[in-house]
């Protein structure tokens, strides 16, 4: 058997973010089909991961998401840095 038989089920900039989107915000727990919900909020999950990861701090995605949630500081700082991103393109 050849080690080169295993192929990831994504490849490419397109399965990064898939994946990072399924294991830092638990999108399959998303219990949200109906209508057009679930396109929404996926769509709200990529926004709020890029915000995460244009704010400068030398912190996982993981470890950034629960310092917003105890530390209204660290919210802002978060948001400002995605909105300035925002505001270069």
């Amino acid at each position: 058997m050849s080690r080169e038989a295993h192929v990831p089920f994504c490849e490419g900039l397109q399965g990064k973010v898939l994946r990072s989107t399924l294991l830092t915000m638990a999108e399959d727990a998303c219990q949200i089909f109906k209508d057009h919900g679930a396109e929404n909020l996926s769509c709200l999950r990529h926004i709020g991961l890029n915000m995460l990861r244009a704010e400068p701090t030398k912190l996982s995605i993981v470890g950034k998401q629960k310092r917003c949630m105890m530390n209204t500081s660290m919210l802002e700082a978060v948001l400002s840095a995605g909105l300035t991103t925002l505001d270069k393109k």
